[in-house]
């Protein structure tokens, strides 16, 4: 009878003592971000404010589908962020409130999954080509003629 009254104590003890104790389960002092959005026309993503201390947003991306902390982490103070996609892409896209050394960082809201609208990264262009003509009367002055297969993207600086 000590045996199973003992049993009953111990398990008692453990399940009264093991509830959210667990690092698997923490306890987030920091406000998770609320109503998250997708600008398509903009490629920007947006959330409702915490004013919960000082602190900073993380923003987290990839492609549709990604696991939290294989994707690309960006860093913002404001309540928004425009993401740098390619056209008609899926992502998947996660923020969280960083609060600081005594709050941490809040639980991750998301993922809104998105299909990008426009190109808003710096897109190397491919197959570029340039060719050079010289002046006749100086060798140093040339002008030169660049030509690249654009994809679609339009706005390409040449320097």
């Amino acid at each position: 009878m000590k045996r199973i009254i003992s049993i009953v104590i111990l398990s008692g003890l453990c399940t009264a003592g093991c509830i959210g104790d667990s690092p698997y389960d923490p306890q987030a002092k920091c406000g998770t971000p609320t109503n998250l959005m997708f600008e398509k026309t903009n490629n920007r993503i947006s959330w409702s404010f915490i004013s919960m201390g000082e602190g900073y947003y993380e923003v987290q991306y990839g492609e549709q589908g990604f696991s939290l902390g294989k994707g690309t982490t960006v860093v913002t103070n404001k309540n928004f962020y425009n993401l740098p996609l390619y056209k008609d892409n899926k992502y998947d896209l996660y923020v969280r409130k960083n609060c600081g050394t005594a709050n941490g960082r809040s639980h991750w809201a998301g993922p809104v999954t998105v299909l990008a609208g426009i190109t808003t990264t710096c897109v190397k262009p491919e197959y570029a080509t340039y060719s050079k003509t010289t002046s006749s009367v100086n060798s140093s002055v040339f002008d030169a003629t660049v030509t690249w297969e654009n994809d679609g993207v339009s706005a390409y600086e040449t320097v």
